[in-house]
């Protein structure tokens, strides 16, 4: 820690950096490998994911194959890290589906109040009492089985969390003294939501689409698993489990390998998200001394 005075100001210089969790370090450790193998996933992969190689059906881990083969021989390594991508492009897509949703809804209901208010909070309230996977299941089903789908089903399904948070904040910031001064000297309401309440959501905002990237990328592991996701010959990662439950006994790779990957992604997202909301929370932050 280094004081910098300026002025009548004495600056703590990195009180932000020496209060960072552990876990941010990790989660971030943990997530940019991901992203690290789903950019160069047509460099670090050895073979193209669905190369068909007849003479390496179920072939053990080796230097050749690393991860081993599936039982039409296509290469474990090279699928694991272009799953990579497609896990990484759900979580995304997701989040910005639920996030164009809930935040525009939940300004809306928390800047305006009153009868807007009361219909978009009940309407949300209805929305949670479905489990979210079930609501899922429904969606995809009436929709029919593709990745596409299932990322709009995990959208909708994550939307209310967005509509609560900024609601809730944006009630209190309606309250604030900027927000009534803003409105006082004939701020519109879009210059007032956009310049003075939403950049103030920003940090929960962020935690919360990190966590939720965390469950999509489960979820949508889930839903494939069973036939309801990504269809081959994709090689999304809970696709690679399903593919590979048939095989526990003579080949465990085919299930171990895209299982540490679920894990590694989830738990890095996890990990990043408890770290980010550490890092964020004021109560965290020290006032600068005089």
């Amino acid at each position: 820690m280094m004081m910098v005075e300026v002025g009548r100001w004495k600056l703590e210089v990195g009180n932000r950096a020496t209060r960072i969790a552990p876990s941010l370090w990790i989660g971030g450790a943990m997530l940019g490998a991901i992203i690290f193998a789903a950019m160069f996933a047509p460099l670090l992969a050895p073979h193209p994911p669905d190369l068909v190689l007849a003479d390496a059906k179920l072939s053990a881990p080796s230097a050749a194959h690393p991860f081993g083969t599936d039982n039409l021989g296509r290469d474990m390594l090279s699928r694991v890290l272009f799953g990579a991508r497609i896990a990484l492009g759900i979580a995304l897509v997701g989040v910005a589906i639920s996030a164009g949703l809930g935040i525009p809804l939940g300004l809306l209901a928390g800047y305006h109040g009153g009868w807007l208010d009361q219909i978009l909070a009940r309407a949300m309230d209805v929305w949670l009492a479905f489990p979210g996977l079930l609501l899922a299941l429904v969606i995809v089903s009436r929709l029919g089985p593709s990745l596409e789908n299932t990322i709009i089903a995990l959208g909708i399904m994550a939307a209310p969390g967005f509509f609560r948070i900024t609601r809730g904040a944006t009630i209190s910031a309606r309250r604030q003294v900027y927000v009534e001064a803003a409105q006082a000297v004939g701020a519109s309401e879009r210059r007032i939501i956009a310049r003075h309440i939403l950049p103030n959501l920003a940090s929960a905002l962020i935690v919360l689409a990190t966590m939720r990237a965390s469950t999509m990328i489960l979820a949508a592991g889930g839903l494939s698993f069973i036939g309801l996701g990504a269809q081959p010959p994709l090689p999304e990662w809970g696709a690679l489990l399903a593919s590979g439950r048939g095989y526990l006994d003579t080949a465990p790779w085919l299930a171990i390998f895209p299982g540490i990957a679920i894990t590694l992604a989830s738990a890095g997202l996890n990990l990043f998200g408890d770290g980010l909301r550490d890092f964020f929370d004021p109560r965290q932050i020290q006032k600068p001394g005089f």
